[in-house]
């Protein structure tokens, strides 16, 4: 596997991107080069972002990978990680204070869509009006973070 191969799922992107492009453009050298610059970018920025993060605790800190989370939910002055593989991970903090942590390293994919939870849009399987299916669990979108979470996606529809 190659280095841009392993990149998180945004690499999707740029090759549906590069897809379209072909459609477009018929100078094929033309999309070629696009793609090669959209897959420097993709590695440069990727090395800048953190591949493991440390959730500080009393005694010892527990390691986790960010694009394994699933989802975050507050619970009380407490935040509680859940993994993509069931596993669930305790800590001291306010769910705000850990969003704004991994917007500062660059983690930019997890959305608030309630007062108490936050998805990764990498994990969302799918949705029914305003409830979001990650994993084995339903997550509503709560009318306060519906516009801010309408930003990150678009419906495709069949047209008539």
């Amino acid at each position: 596997m190659t280095k841009f191969e392993k990149l998180m799922p945004v690499s999707h992107i740029v090759r549906a991107f590069c897809k379209a492009m072909k459609s477009l453009i018929e100078d094929e050298v033309v999309v070629n080069d696009m793609e090669c610059q959209l897959k420097a970018e993709m590695v440069r920025v990727s090395e800048e972002i953190p591949r493991i993060i440390f959730l500080k605790g009393k005694e010892e800190d527990v390691c986790i990978i960010p694009n394994e989370v699933a989802w975050i939910e507050a619970d009380g002055s407490y935040v509680r990680f859940h993994m993509a593989n069931g596993r669930k991970v305790l800590m001291s903090c306010n769910l705000q204070s850990v969003l704004n942590q991994l917007y500062e390293v660059g983690i930019d994919y997890f959305v608030r869509i309630h007062y108490s939870h936050a998805v990764n849009l990498y994990h969302i399987k799918s949705r029914s009006g305003n409830v979001l299916f990650v994993g084995r669990k339903d997550l509503a979108v709560s009318d306060k973070y519906r516009k801010d979470f309408s930003k990150y996606y678009c419906v495709i529809r069949k047209r008539p």
